[in-house]
């Protein structure tokens, strides 16, 4: 089981979030506007 470890903002827009156990990062992009299934407002990528 992984729990968060630490949570890093980069700007008000951005943030990693590091999470237990193997390393593990994921960078979370929150957008101004979105449409829903489509394109999301919060996005996450493996960093």
């Amino acid at each position: 089981m992984r729990t968060l470890k630490e949570l890093v903002w980069e700007d008000d827009r951005h943030f990693l979030a590091i999470l237990t156990g193997p390393a593990e990062r994921w960078r979370f992009t929150i957008r101004q506007s979105g449409i829903p299934f489509v394109h999301p407002r919060l996005t996450a990528t493996r960093a």
